[in-house]
């Protein structure tokens, strides 16, 4: 469902992540391709969020000015593994959570990296944060530790199939089923 974070009075704390540190990521590297290594189990569908695409889809310039926080195992100055990560855009008072993973068994990690996402978001004029995850996201109970609300609306998922091809109907017909686990955000959508 669709989540926001209206910032100000009540934004959350930036608490502390034990046995973690929280870093502004430039790019990507294999500890990218290792968390999505871990992340990925728990999900039947899911776009591959290795270290070339976040990359390309976030980190390049081109794609638009974003902030990418990670959680790192160890203290400050250590190399560390990645624990998670949240991506934000904004645009004016207004900032999209645009993509977010954590480790299953670290997903702790994301409500201070959302805090602290948050906290930037609003010292740099945003008002409000938005944020989409599909219903029953293993990630969803860490939004709403960072004070994410669900706003009681929803967004569709359809799937289209590209120009000049057919359809797969028995692809197709996967996704009939409610009970298929999807890691799907907004970052995965050309409009966010």
């Amino acid at each position: 469902g669709l989540l926001g974070a209206r910032l100000g009075a009540g934004t959350p704390s930036r608490a502390a992540v034990a046995g973690a540190r929280i870093e502004a990521i430039e790019q990507l590297d294999d500890r990218a391709d290792a968390l999505w290594g871990r992340a990925a189990t728990p999900f039947d569908v899911a776009t591959v969020r290795n270290a070339r695409y976040l990359n390309w889809r976030h980190a390049d310039p081109r794609a638009g000015r974003t902030l990418i926080l990670g959680a790192f195992e160890g203290a400050s100055g250590s190399g560390g593994a990645l624990l998670g990560y949240a991506v934000l855009r904004r645009s004016g008072r207004h900032a999209n959570l645009v993509d977010v993973l954590a480790d299953p068994d670290r997903r702790g990690v994301l409500a201070p990296v959302l805090a602290e996402g948050a906290a930037r978001m609003q010292a740099a004029g945003c008002g409000i944060v938005t944020a989409w995850l599909p219903p029953g996201h293993p990630d969803t109970p860490s939004l709403e530790g960072a004070r994410f609300l669900d706003v009681g609306a929803s967004l569709p998922l359809e799937l289209d199939t590209p120009p000049g091809q057919k359809a797969d109907a028995e692809q197709l017909a996967k996704f009939v089923d409610t009970s298929l686990r999807v890691h799907v955000t907004l970052g995965d959508f050309d409009f966010a």
